[in-house]
């Protein structure tokens, strides 16, 4: 299992980053956050705003304030954390980090859970395209797939692509699939 925080915040860029990070006791070399308290490694990236709205979209359902949102979507860029943790059993060191990551600039922190390790989320998803494209099925929403009979199958779940508007050339006009459990 693996957690993924999505963190916007006031420093400038990933050195701005490493520099609140530091001086709050934690190590950052070679995109790989450590030390303080916390008790595994996570994965650090930086991302730019594309300032496109994105931003305030990850936060625009919840407790999260149109104002709050907009303080969001103001800032120059977030860090992307994975954490190769179950969010239920290090919930104490992930709000303990969040707390670090507010001390260091951080304006919101949004935190997500698979219990699929990316690494098997894209073997599955690769399986699955390379089914469509050698079997052309007709698939709808409700039918179950697994990549072989040691799996266990997922159910397909088929979204509207919200990622773009229809009439942009990237736009998929038969949605995309979701895999649930």
């Amino acid at each position: 299992m693996s957690a993924t925080l999505f963190v916007p915040g006031s420093p400038g860029g990933e050195a701005e980053w490493h520099r609140a990070l530091e001086a709050q006791g934690f190590a950052v070399t070679g995109g790989e956050l450590s030390g303080g308290e916390l008790p595994f490694r996570a994965d650090l990236e930086w991302v730019e705003n594309p300032s496109d709205g994105s931003f305030a979209d990850a936060f625009s359902f919840g407790t999260t304030s149109d104002a709050h949102q907009r303080t969001i979507e103001a800032s120059p860029g977030a860090l992307v954390l994975s954490l190769p943790v179950d969010l239920h059993r290090e919930r104490s060191a992930i709000a303990k980090l969040g707390r670090v990551l507010a001390s260091a600039g951080a304006s919101a922190v949004r935190v997500e859970q698979s219990k699929t390790d990316a690494r098997a989320a894209n073997q599955l998803l690769a399986a699955l395209n390379v089914y469509q494209i050698a079997e052309d099925p007709l698939l709808l929403s409700g039918h179950t797939f697994s990549p072989d009979r040691d799996n266990p199958k997922r159910v397909l779940h088929r979204w509207p692509d919200a990622t773009y508007e229809p009439g942009h050339m990237c736009h998929n006009p038969f949605g995309i699939w979701r895999l649930g459990a």
